[in-house]
């Protein structure tokens, strides 16, 4: 399903007020950055204390992996090892082998979109993304779901 929109080719916007022009270039780059996170897990996210990631059952969390990426499944072990408290995400790069986190980009939407399918919820995430005061970034997922995947991966 899409919705209604209006083509402006760039010639056109030239001529638009410099106030209109900024405005709009701030609207397209909103989109934009909201769609790529969307659809790629582009960034981490913070997310609030009263959230909680989605929960897989033991069956959930097979058929998960059954179709994912070696770098998915890499990240999933990663996450499975660590505690259930939480997992670094210096410790996923070190496993994949990648010195940006920017580099995780499709292993992040990778994850996204396969929770989405298992589950068949649009919505659902599997990881929460916490920001630490330094920069860095740990992100967990619900006892249940790390219960699952230590399960699976016979951890």
């Amino acid at each position: 399903m899409s919705s209604g929109g209006v083509y402006l080719p760039f010639g056109a916007v030239s001529g638009f007020s410099p106030g209109f022009q900024a405005e709009l270039a701030e609207y397209v780059q909103g989109q934009m950055s909201a769609a790529i996170a969307d659809v790629a897990g582009a960034e981490p996210k913070a997310v609030g204390d009263d959230e909680e990631p989605a929960d897989l059952s033991v069956a959930q969390a097979k058929k998960f992996l059954d179709r994912v990426s070696d770098k998915v499944r890499t990240t999933i072990r990663v996450i499975a090892e660590a505690d259930v408290s939480g997992f670094d995400m210096a410790r996923v790069m070190e496993a994949l082998n990648v010195d940006d986190g920017g580099d995780l980009r499709g292993v992040w939407g990778g994850i996204t979109k396969r929770v989405r399918t298992v589950l068949g919820d649009d919505e659902a995430y599997l990881i929460w993304w916490n920001e630490r005061e330094d920069g860095s970034w740990s992100g967990r997922v619900s006892e249940t779901t790390h219960r699952s995947f230590r399960k699976v991966l016979a951890i």
